[in-house]
């Protein structure tokens, strides 16, 4: 069993709350499932009580007490799962911005493209059939030491520099002790769900928590 905590907040443009309820359910079996909305909980004596911290946040200010306390609770185990918005939280914070590995640039196309989702050959997401989803199609700026799990082919030619470029969907690193993973997925609850990002979602957790993803 995880000790999970589900931080959804910020801009209510990316129904936090809905996409909070949605993740709660399919996390809730064999584990212990907590929600906040408040910043004020990225505090020591709060995350030392937490195995997976699962953020779902757009835009908002983060203090430095706050990010650090974040990054060394990962750095000493605690996982971090962060969902679609969070490429565009805490924009000033530097530190942040290392310890997730990404950070979003555009959704050319607006929130209406079609496009396929195509899983690697990683513990992660190997055997999961890829999906064909109609929503935002992000485009990010990567850190190069990620390890990306998943990717599409831009779709729009709005912006034609970035036409057919592989772009990342779900990506995954190691720091210090711990370990975080993030999914492009998520402006809606209805692009994650399917049979494959449910198991990518159980995965995910099993890694995060050091246990093994197979």
């Amino acid at each position: 069993m995880s000790r999970i905590m589900i931080l959804a907040g910020g801009w209510p443009g990316h129904n936090p709350e809905e996409m909070g309820d949605f993740l709660e359910t399919l996390m809730h079996s064999g584990n212990e499932v907590s929600r906040a909305s408040d910043l004020n909980v990225l505090r020591p004596e709060v995350l030392s009580k937490v195995d997976i911290l699962v953020l779902v946040w757009t835009y908002g200010e983060i203090t430095d007490e706050q990010i650090q306390a974040l990054i060394q609770a990962v750095q000493g185990g605690m996982g971090l799962m962060a969902w679609h918005g969070s490429t565009s939280a805490f924009l000033a914070n530097r530190p942040y911005k290392f310890l997730l590995g990404g950070q979003w640039v555009d959704h050319p196309g607006g929130d209406h493209v079609a496009y396929r989702v195509t899983f690697f050959d990683d513990p992660l997401t190997k055997g999961l059939a890829d999906i064909d989803v109609v929503t935002e199609q992000n485009y990010y700026l990567i850190d190069p030491s990620v390890k990306i799990v998943a990717s599409t082919r831009i779709q729009s030619k709005e912006k034609p520099w970035i036409y057919d470029v592989e772009a990342p969907v779900a990506w995954k690193r190691e720091w210090g002790a711990g370990r975080v993973f993030y999914c492009a997925l998520g402006h809606k609850t209805r692009d994650i769900d399917s049979p494959s990002v449910k198991e990518l979602i159980s995965r995910a957790l099993r890694w995060l928590s050091g246990r093994s993803a197979a």
